[in-house]
């Protein structure tokens, strides 16, 4: 099992939290690297897995900051 850091903006996390337990994975929250960011620890067989879920939590955090 490989731990993927996936770092985000703070107001995001709740985004990234729906898609993450929609999809089944494991994580832990982490402060920083900065003051407004968050750092996912989670759990996932390979990166490819894990990637098109951090794309579609970044598309909709994007509509709904642009939006």
């Amino acid at each position: 099992m490989l731990k993927a850091a996936v770092v985000i903006d703070a107001w995001k996390l709740s985004i990234f939290k729906n898609i993450l337990d929609d999809a089944g994975f494991e994580y832990t929250e982490h402060k920083g690297p900065g003051k407004k960011l968050i750092t996912l620890q989670v759990q996932t067989e390979t990166a490819e897995k894990l990637k098109p879920h951090v794309i579609k939590a970044t598309n909709i955090a994007n509509r709904r900051k642009y939006n």
